[in-house]
């Protein structure tokens, strides 16, 4: 589904997706929600991009969550929120799923439902004006479990029961302090500054960022590795041209030409 307040700006190696509402405080209703999955989905498959930037529009907010205008008509009931919080999930899960690193951009506010979008990103980048939290409580409702997990994931368990009990807001240095937040840069330079570390995550190989993920997912749902074949998961990138290709640039002092393959 396209969704015009969803722009996407593909600069290879970099695309920019933008959550475009800066009336409504970049607010994300189902439109935009359902939008996401399948703007990810083409991302992932595009060759020319490497890493993508996730933001809202101009610097007052990254987003003030899911849009309370509709809670009224679309999540009043079981029925009706059970078929909202399918979309709110599938568009989160979408971007934690993405195999390409995904590095959110947070100026200003990132509330409620924004706040587990932000976590599920690889890499998050605060203005000093950003304020996170999940003040979710205060109109009766609370996260997903998929998104409490995000949440947890971030920021551990006793730092998201104080974020989800209180609703309070978090500074960008308290955000920092507790993990939510991986930088925190002045508002004037945040977008430059989340570029320049995109470009610098889009210049590693394809392959090895991807598995690096990968990994990472599955350490989450399986500590123990119970699950896989840990040697070929440690070897994975063997015989990869990327690997060839990082390794003969090494020797010969140049910058390598990764081709993800």
């Amino acid at each position: 589904m396209d969704d015009a307040r969803v722009r996407v700006e593909r600069e290879p190696p970099l695309a920019t997706v933008t959550l475009d509402r800066p009336e409504a405080r970049n607010a994300i209703d189902r439109a935009m929600w359902a939008a996401l999955p399948g703007i990810f989905a083409e991302l992932a498959e595009d060759r020319g991009v490497r890493a993508i930037v996730l933001r809202g529009a101009g610097e007052r907010a990254f987003s003030a969550g899911a849009d309370i205008g509709e809670f009224r008509t679309k999540m009043i009931s079981k029925e009706l929120a059970r078929a909202y919080w399918r979309v709110v999930d599938a568009a989160n899960s979408c971007v934690e799923a993405c195999p390409k690193p995904v590095v959110a951009m947070v100026a200003g506010f990132a509330l409620g439902a924004a706040c587990p979008l932000v976590c599920a990103c690889d890499v998050r980048v605060a203005a000093a004006n950003a304020r996170i939290g999940v003040p979710a409580a205060r109109i009766g409702l609370t996260l997903g479990l998929d998104d409490t997990r995000r949440l947890v994931h971030a920021v551990g368990a006793s730092w998201a029961r104080d974020l989800l009990i209180t609703g309070r807001l978090l500074s960008a240095r308290e955000a920092l302090a507790v993990g939510l937040v991986h930088r925190v840069v002045p508002l004037a330079r945040v977008e430059a500054e989340t570029r320049a570390l995109a470009l610098r995550i889009a210049e590693q190989a394809p392959l090895a960022l991807r598995q690096a993920k990968a990994n990472v997912d599955l350490i989450m749902r399986d500590p123990g590795l119970g699950s896989v074949d840990r040697e070929e998961f440690a070897i994975d990138w063997a015989g990869s041209q990327d690997f060839v290709e990082g390794v003969e640039a090494f020797f010969e002092g140049r910058r390598p030409e990764f081709r993800g393959e």
